[in-house]
């Protein structure tokens, strides 16, 4: 069984709204079978030299991917049920035990230890979260930032945070170029920027070149 789902309404992490997941579920004893991986095939092609391959599980008939070689070597087990795209080189995916895994085209896991969720920020840089707290990391699995208590899409390419209640800002490269010292940040439907920068101040509406020239210093 197959099911696409849109994790765009996920609290706190926002994906593009053409970003599309694919969920393999299920468990116990499973078997090869050469069933269609077109989906997987045509959302993130790997190398030519391997190929996406599914295991079915024998009482649910719920299917679970993995990679081999040409030759049939096994590559990466199939445990993985779901794959998002994230840039060409790079795909997100997670396993039968809800771990977040950033996968390079030769089938590789890039971060060492799995995520508890894993979502696109940018071009090449993903919100992750571990143990209740959100971090950035790069497609090539650097960590960033980390230990924040949140981190999500603000206007353009850049990313907002919060730190002890506070909140920042992150330009499309992960750096801190707004320190988080700001009370209030938000964007209206309009698509300008409101912000307040302590307890008492009123809330400032300003275009995002006039919010960059006066807070980033």
């Amino acid at each position: 069984r197959i099911k696409e789902s849109n994790l765009s309404h996920a609290t706190y992490l926002k994906l593009p709204q053409d970003i599309k997941v694919v969920d393999i579920w299920g468990n116990g004893d499973t078997e090869e079978g050469g069933e269609d991986v077109g989906l997987f095939e045509d959302t993130f092609p790997l190398d030519k030299s391997l190929k996406w391959v599914m295991v079915k599980d024998k009482e649910t008939s719920d299917e679970y991917y993995g990679i081999k070689s040409a030759t049939g070597q096994e590559i990466l087990p199939c445990s993985l049920f779901s794959l998002a795209y994230f840039n060409d080189q790079t795909a997100i995916v997670s396993d039968k035990d809800n771990y977040f895994w950033l996968l390079d085209k030769k089938g590789n896991k890039v971060n060492k230890t799995g995520f508890d969720w894993l979502t696109p920020a940018t071009e090449r840089l993903a919100i992750f979260q571990k143990d209740g707290n959100f971090g950035l990391v790069t497609q090539e699995g650097k960590v960033l930032l980390d230990k924040k208590e949140n981190i999500s899409k603000f206007l353009n390419n850049y990313l907002m945070f919060s730190e002890e209640g506070k909140i920042g800002l992150l330009d499309e490269h992960g750096k801190i170029i707004v320190q988080p010292n700001l009370l209030f940040l938000d964007v209206d439907n309009a698509g300008k920027v409101l912000v307040r920068d302590k307890e008492g101040d009123e809330t400032k509406t300003l275009e995002l070149d006039a919010f960059i020239k006066e807070y980033v210093k």
